[in-house]
């Protein structure tokens, strides 16, 4: 939940990185948020729906600028240009990027493999 709230805290900081540990939490727990909120809105307030989406539009939009600043600082660690967040804004595709740039081991990650490679190899 950590990384989910210091995600929220960060929602205007481009500056920085941000790891792969983060970036997927914070997704999970939004996922998690978000269909939560759906099911009980399905279950209980059927006659009301278009309320219970409202809420949920306002949530999307509150989260929207932690969205697009983590995935920023996510591109950051992977040492790719922010620029290219603007791919994942492309219909079908863009969940294709989006998928690669979380998935794509940072800086530090890389060199942290490569370090115990070089020392399991050198024993």
């Amino acid at each position: 939940m950590n990384w989910y709230l210091d995600a929220l805290k960060k929602s205007f900081v481009f500056e920085g990185r941000s790891n792969r540990k983060a970036f997927w939490f914070f997704q999970l727990v939004d996922k998690l948020i978000t269909g939560a909120y759906l099911a009980i809105c399905w279950w209980f307030f059927e006659d009301s729906m278009k309320t219970c989406l409202a809420i949920g539009l306002v949530y999307l939009l509150l989260t929207l600028p932690a969205r697009v600043t983590l995935l920023c600082r996510r591109l950051t660690d992977n040492g790719i240009s922010q620029v290219n967040s603007f791919w994942t804004l492309l219909p079908f595709v863009g969940t294709l990027f989006w998928v690669g740039f979380g998935v794509y081991p940072g800086a530090k990650e890389k060199t942290s493999t490569r370090s115990l490679d070089a020392s399991c190899t050198a024993e």
